[in-house]
Order: C-alpha cells, then sequence, then structure tokens
C-alpha cells in the first residue's frame, strides 16, 4: 500500500497501529503492515510496480498511469526521492476473512 501524498493521517495510523483492517463488500480481511525501507521501497517503485502496471487491462492501465502522472510523476523520474516522500507498507493476511456485522 502506497501513501501516493505522502504521510498522511492513515499511513500516520497504520504506522502507529502496525494492522488494519481491509474491507471488501461484506468480507473484512484483517492485515498485519510492515513498512518498507527506504531501498525496499526505492526497488519496488523501480522495478516491481512498471511490471505490475504492465500485466493490468487496458483500462486499468490508462487509470493508473494517468494517476500517476498526475499526482505522482516522481515515481517514473525518480524512484529514490519518491520513495523518501511516500510511506509504503507491505500488508500480509493475519486470518481468514470474516463477514461484516
Amino acid at each position: 500500500m502506497i501513501g501516493t501524498y505522502g504521510d498522511v493521517q492513515w499511513t500516520r495510523n497504520l504506522r502507529a497501529a502496525g494492522a488494519a483492517e481491509l474491507r471488501f463488500g461484506d468480507r473484512i480481511e484483517p492485515v498485519t503492515a510492515r513498512e518498507l525501507s527506504h531501498e525496499e521501497a526505492t526497488a519496488l517503485i523501480r522495478d516491481t510496480l512498471p511490471r505490475y502496471v504492465a500485466r493490468l487491462p487496458a483500462i486499468w492501465r490508462f487509470f493508473t498511469n494517468t494517476l500517476v502522472r498526475t499526482v505522482a510523476a516522481d515515481m517514473r523520474r525518480d524512484p529514490a526521492g519518491a520513495a523518501a516522500r511516500r510511506p509504503i507498507f507491505e500488508l500480509r493476511a493475519t486470518m481468514d476473512a470474516k463477514e461484516a456485522p
């Protein structure tokens, strides 16, 4: 999960809690969160993200590329600088999903 707009309230909350719940319709997925080191975040932006976006269906590639050009152009130009300005978290499921109350 990338803090596209930098170190904002949700990134500070996730960092402090170290865990969250993701909601998918009526399903809730508990996750733990680990903030990536600068080196890990740089590698993700430089190496992993472009390959991930390239595999998306055309409409999602268009949307993602437009979003990056609009709010995060530095992710293409300067991955290390972008990683320094944007918290990036690895999320891992902690248990089976449950239904929302």
